[in-house]
C-alpha cells in the first residue's frame, strides 16, 4: 500500500470485510446489526470512534510519505505516489474536532481550498474566542468528549468497549433493537417497566437504584452527559464504580433474557414428559376426531398487509375459509398477530368452540405461550388474543414450519386481487380448491 494506488472498488471492498467481521456475532453468514457505518468507526477512539484506518486515505496517506526520486520516467510507480501529492497540500489546514483548541481569528480553519482564514472583523472581548463555541452544544455526538479518558480506564477491555457503546447509544436493547426493525418481546427485564433503554437499565431501573444507593441517578441529564461528568472526573474510583455497575448489570439481564427464551421454548416444544421433545411438524397433520385446525399466515404487499385462515376436520376436510386486508401494516410480526387476532374473533363469530392454531411466526407462538408479562405494542394484541380464546372455549396455539402452513400461505397471498377477500363455507376459493379434500 506504500508503493501502489490501489483502486477505489478494491479499497470498498476490503473495508466492507472489516465492518462485516466487526459486527459479526458469530458464523459466517451472521452478519449482525451494523450499528454504526465505517466512516464512524474510523473516527479516532478520542473523537468517539474506534481508530479503524479508511483503506483508501491510508494508502494515500503512504504514498505521501514516499520521498524516493525515481526519475524523469513517469512509471505506475511514481504515478502512484504522486497521487499523495494532494495530501500533503491539504496537510496545511487545520482540522477542527471539538473546536476547543482552535482560535476563530488569525488560524487557517475553514473548509476553503482557497482561503482558510476567517476575516470577519474581531472585537477585543473575543480575540480568544475558539471554534468549539460555534458548535451546537445539543449536538448528540458533543455531549460525551473524555474518549481518551474512557479508553484509559484501568477495566478489562470489554467492559471499555461496552460503555463506549453506551455512549455512543448503539447499544442493543430493546429500543434500540426495534429502531433497527428487530422485535423482542417485553420491556426492562429486571423490573418490568414498558420501555428498555440503556438509560433506564443502568439508572433508572429498580435494580439499578439499589446498586447506586440512590433513588435519581441521573438527575435529569442524558446517560451520556452522566457518563461523560463520572468519567471526568479527577479520579478513577467513581469511574471504576460506575463501569463495574453497568457491566454487572448487563450481564444479569443477559443471562435472564436467556433463562427467558429456554422458558419460552420448553413452553412451546417440551410434552408433559420433559425428557421428550415434540418435533417441529413439516407437513400438515390431521387433528384428533372432535378438534378442528385453523391455519393462518399474514403476507405484506406495496401498499397494505393481508391473511388467509383456512379450517379443516380431522377427516383433512375443509370447514371453512376466510381472508381479508388488515390495513398498511410494514412490521411481519404485528402482520402475523393481526391476523391471529383476526382469525380468533371470527372462529368466535362462527361457534366453534375446540379448535388448534398453527401458524409460522415462531415470535407470535412463543409470546402466546409464554407466562412472562409483555408490556410491548405485540404483547397487547397477545393479551386480546388471549381474551377470545377464552371466549371461545379450549384453543391451543402451535408454531410449525412454512410446508406446514402452505394452504394459509396462498390464500393469504391471494388477498392482493380485489377478487379474493370474504369468507367461504363447504367449498373452498379456487386458488387453494387443488390443495384442499372437500
Amino acid at each position: 500500500m506504500s508503493v501502489y494506488l490501489l483502486p477505489l472498488q478494491i479499497c470498498d471492498s476490503i473495508e466492507k470485510l472489516m465492518n462485516r467481521f466487526w459486527w459479526s456475532s458469530g458464523g459466517e453468514r451472521q452478519n449482525g446489526i451494523h450499528w454504526l457505518s465505517w466512516s464512524r468507526l474510523s473516527i479516532p477512539k478520542k473523537c468517539g470512534g474506534m481508530g479503524f484506518k479508511k483503506i483508501h486515505e491510508f494508502n494515500i496517506a503512504l504514498l505521501a510519505k514516499q520521498d524516493a526520486k525515481l526519475g524523469g520516467n513517469p512509471s505506475y510507480i511514481w504515478r502512484s505516489i504522486l497521487a499523495g501529492q494532494h495530501v500533503l497540500k491539504s496537510g496545511v489546514a487545520r482540522t477542527i474536532g471539538d473546536g476547543v483548541g482552535s482560535k476563530i481569528w488569525g488560524w487557517p480553519w475553514l473548509a476553503d481550498p482557497v482561503d482558510s482564514n476567517l476575516h470577519t472583523a474581531c472585537i477585543e472581548e473575543l480575540k480568544d474566542a475558539t471554534v468549539s463555541g460555534l458548535l451546537d452544544a445539543d449536538d448528540s455526538q458533543l455531549v460525551f468528549t473524555a474518549w481518551e479518558r474512557l479508553w484509559k480506564l484501568p477495566v478489562p477491555p470489554k467492559v471499555r468497549n461496552l460503555l463506549w457503546r453506551c455512549a455512543r447509544n448503539i447499544l442493543p436493547v430493546r429500543v434500540a433493537l426495534q429502531s433497527k426493525r428487530v422485535w423482542i418481546g417485553g420491556g426492562c427485564p429486571l423490573c418490568s417497566h414498558m420501555e428498555e433503554t440503556a438509560a433506564h437499565l443502568f439508572c433508572e431501573c429498580e435494580v439499578a437504584r439499589h446498586l447506586w444507593g440512590e433513588g435519581d441517578v441521573l438527575h435529569g441529564r442524558a446517560l451520556s452527559e452522566f457518563m461523560d461528568t463520572i468519567i471526568s472526573s479527577p479520579t478513577a474510583d467513581r469511574a471504576m464504580l460506575m463501569a463495574a455497575i453497568f457491566w454487572v448489570l448487563w450481564s444479569t439481564r443477559n443471562e435472564w433474557k436467556v433463562q427467558r427464551l429456554i422458558e419460552n421454548w420448553k413452553a412451546v416444544y417440551c410434552v408433559s414428559n420433559a425428557s421428550l421433545i415434540s418435533p417441529m411438524p413439516t407437513a400438515w397433520t390431521c387433528p384428533t376426531p372432535g378438534v378442528l385446525k385453523c391455519n393462518i399466515d399474514a403476507t405484506i404487499f406495496d401498499n397494505d398487509a393481508g391473511y388467509g385462515a383456512v379450517v379443516c376436520d380431522y377427516l383433512g376436510l375443509f370447514v371453512v375459509a376466510k381472508c381479508d386486508q388488515l390495513g398498511f401494516v410494514r412490521d411481519p410480526l404485528l402482520a402475523e398477530s393481526l391476523a391471529i387476532k383476526e382469525a380468533l374473533t371470527w372462529i368466535k363469530d362462527i361457534g366453534h368452540h375446540n379448535i388448534i392454531l398453527e401458524s409460522d411466526c415462531l415470535n407470535f407462538c412463543l409470546s402466546f405461550n409464554s407466562r412472562s408479562i409483555d408490556f410491548s405494542y405485540i404483547g397487547s394484541i397477545v393479551k386480546q388474543c388471549h381474551s377470545i380464546a377464552r371466549n371461545i372455549g379450549n384453543v391451543s396455539v402451535r408454531h410449525v414450519q412454512r410446508s406446514a402452513n402452505h394452504v394459509a400461505h396462498v390464500l393469504a397471498r391471494a388477498t392482493g386481487s380485489l377478487c379474493v377477500w370474504g369468507s367461504w363455507d363447504s367449498f373452498p376459493p379456487d386458488c387453494i380448491a387443488s390443495l384442499l379434500s372437500f
